[in-house]
Order: structure tokens, then C-alpha cells, then sequence
């Protein structure tokens, strides 16, 4: 090998060195970053801390829905904040940012849209079958101020116009000009009180008595003992309204309703 070729290979050997040696790191140089990715699950409670099944969840424009046991869950996320809403049927929606700064377990308890057995809200509306025979759909349409007192306005084409009220877990309607007791809503099983029907020319006095009351559930019994077949049986749902009403000729049932709030 002539000297010329060797000093060109040592030359290039050494500014190949010199090379590597400048891409290496250094002790002091602060490590490369890696993206890490963590997880989020989030628990749906209900008013009354119960895991709420069947939410929609819109996380980052992606749709979900908890599962049976109130549950959401995403892996794979990288840090950030991301857009978060949560909605169901008979809440208050939630739309707020999120931060995920590392593995993130959230509880979260959802607000009923009305705490009411028998939410007035103008724009709330409930459709009932009535036993296959007809299906309609009742509306708070306004209220109107009667003998000093305000009523929500229900209409339907099928039942008519009827006035109702609340005060202090109680409902009022609005017969003949007066004003009656048509449910209680916090008082014990077996309770009585009386609920006068009156249609202008004549009334029906029922005794009504509460078979049921939970936390969100009251179920009441009417009955005029000196009318035939009067009996009459009315379920209220916290936050939903009236549910069912059966007598001896109608079943009307609830199939779908809107809660404003």
C-alpha cells in the first residue's frame, strides 16, 4: 500500500470519528422526549349515587355510551386537555374541558332536570298511549294567573286544557275556579287527603291514599265509594312526571317525553 492511500484512509477514519462523537450524547444533555400514553375512565352517578347507565358521551367529537355500570372508558390518550360532554334523558348536560395529565379516574354526579314529581316547565311535553286505542301528547304551553295564583297551561288535543301547579311537594289543579289537591308527594304510605273532581255541573269526591312513596317513585290510589267503577290509580316518576294512569277504562301509559329546565 503506497503512503498517498494510506494517509487518505487515516484522514477519512478520524473525521468519521470526529463525526459520531458530536452526534453522541452527552451525560448532561437532557433525555429524548417520549410521548406517553395514558388512560381515562369515567364513573356516572345518578341523584341518587347510583351508577347511570346509558349516558352519551361525546369525548373529543368521538360518541359513546356508559355501560350497565355508569362506566366510560378510553386508553391510548396522549396529555392535553380534551372537550367533554355528557348528556342524558332526564339530566342536566355537562359540556366542560378536561385535563389529562397522566392515568385519570373521575367520579361524576349528574343533576336530575327537575327535582319535581311533576315538572311545569313551559315546553315540557309527554306522549301516552292510551291501551292501543290512541296515542297524544300532553304540553306545557304557558301559565296563566288564576284567582292570584299561576298555573301551567297542559293542553292536548285529546284531554283538553287543565291547570296544574306545585307548592311544597303538592300538586293543585284548577276545577270550577278552585283550587284542589290532585297529589302530595311527601307524605307516608297509607296517608289520605281528599281530591274533589269537578266538571261544572257536578263533583266527585275520590279519598286518595299514597300505596307507594320512595325517593323517586309515588304511586296514588283514588277512590269515590259512592260512584261505581270511579277507582282510579296514578304513578309519578322524580324528575319525569305522571307515568301511568289506570281506571276501569283506560291504561294510559307514558311512551316518550322532553323535560325542559
Amino acid at each position: 500500500m503506497g503512503w498517498e492511500k494510506l494517509a487518505s484512509i487515516l484522514v477519512l477514519s478520524a473525521l468519521t470519528f470526529i463525526s459520531c462523537s458530536e452526534n453522541a450524547l452527552n451525560e448532561n444533555d437532557p433525555p429524548p422526549i417520549i410521548n406517553k400514553i395514558y388512560s381515562l375512565k369515567i364513573s356516572l352517578l345518578d341523584d341518587e349515587l347510583k351508577p347511570l347507565p346509558s349516558a352519551a358521551v361525546t369525548f373529543d367529537s368521538l360518541e359513546f355510551i356508559t355501560d350497565s355500570s355508569g362506566i366510560f372508558r378510553l386508553d391510548s390518550l396522549k396529555s392535553g386537555s380534551y372537550p367533554l360532554i355528557l348528556t342524558h334523558k332526564d339530566y342536566r348536560t355537562i359540556d366542560t374541558i378536561i385535563v389529562i395529565p397522566s392515568d385519570t379516574n373521575m367520579v361524576l354526579k349528574l343533576e336530575l332536570k327537575s327535582n319535581s314529581f311533576f315538572p311545569l316547565t313551559t315546553g315540557s311535553w309527554w306522549q301516552y298511549d292510551d291501551d292501543g286505542k290512541r296515542v297524544y301528547t300532553v304540553t306545557v304551553s304557558g301559565t296563566e294567573i288564576i284567582n292570584g295564583l299561576t298555573y301551567a297551561v297542559l293542553t292536548s288535543s285529546s284531554v283538553g286544557t287543565r291547570y296544574f301547579r306545585t307548592s311544597n311537594d303538592t300538586l293543585y289543579q284548577n276545577l270550577c275556579s278552585t283550587d284542589q289537591i290532585y297529589a302530595i308527594f311527601n307524605i307516608p304510605e297509607d296517608t289520605q287527603f281528599i281530591y274533589d273532581y269537578c266538571d261544572n255541573s257536578w263533583v266527585i269526591s275520590y279519598i286518595a291514599t299514597i300505596l307507594d312513596q320512595t325517593y323517586s317513585l309515588v304511586r296514588i290510589h283514588y277512590d269515590a265509594p259512592m260512584v261505581w267503577d270511579e277507582e282510579l290509580n296514578i304513578t309519578f316518576i322524580k324528575g319525569v312526571g305522571l307515568t301511568k294512569r289506570i281506571n276501569p277504562w283506560n291504561y294510559d301509559k307514558l311512551l316518550d317525553y322532553d323535560i325542559k329546565y
